[in-house]
């Protein structure tokens, strides 16, 4: 069983080798192959550097489309630090402000894991609506940070989605929804805020969250 970390290290080491051997050819003024030019030695590491970057970004997506995915729905009585349970039939719910943003409300608790023990960071990847009060356009915004809502909105750390509800009342809020979230670490906080163009709509919905680092199974 290996990390995605490790793998990285083995496909870096990999690079590593040859980039090496490169560098001595032409960077080393006793071989054959040395090229003088500095532009042109600037030129070749630059390309090696840009190589490498794309590997590492190529396992970070690889690690975010093949991982687990955990949902949660919400406590009886979620607080700043406490907000996620395993459950299918308390939603997390969010009233909408009047042709604006409503109140914020806890999604995920500095104190809780929405992943695995051995998981450090996380992102939000999928909201499922399951009950609105509009059958109307909406945009629900996630938050996050390791202080305040407020902080967290100063500072632009956010995500937004917009959508319109298939219908109204329970179960019919549509097939999930995708959210783009950068992954932040365990322990830091998430809200979340509704928008509908009718004041008090309220919004009843469950998260999807993906953790990092990706254990490998197998050989």
């Amino acid at each position: 069983m290996r990390s995605i970390a490790q793998l990285i290290a083995d496909k870096l080491d990999r690079v590593a080798v040859p980039v090496d051997e490169l560098g001595d050819q032409l960077f080393t003024e006793d071989n054959p192959g040395y090229i003088s030019d500095e532009a042109t030695q600037e030129a070749i590491a630059d390309v090696a550097a840009t190589s490498a970057t794309i590997l590492l970004e190529v396992v970070e997506i690889d690690q975010h489309f093949h991982n687990d995915e955990n949902w949660w729905g919400a406590v009886a009585a979620p607080t700043e630090s406490l907000t996620i349970d395993l459950n299918v039939n308390r939603p997390f719910v969010a009233l909408s402000g009047n042709n604006a943003w409503g109140a914020g409300i806890p999604i995920i608790g500095s104190r809780d894991n929405p992943v695995k023990p051995w998981q450090t960071k996380f992102d939000l990847h999928r909201v499922i609506i399951t009950e609105p009060t509009n059958a109307t356009a909406w945009r629900l915004r996630f938050l996050y940070g390791d202080q305040s809502l407020e902080e967290a909105a100063q500072a632009r750390r956010y995500t937004e989605i917009m959508f319109i509800a298939v219908g109204v009342g329970s179960n019919v809020g549509g097939p999930p929804l995708d959210v783009r979230f950068p992954p932040i670490p365990v322990g830091w906080r998430v809200w979340a805020q509704a928008w509908n163009a009718t004041d008090e709509a309220q919004l009843d919905f469950f998260v999807g969250v993906h953790g990092y680092p990706v254990i490998e199974y197998g050989d």
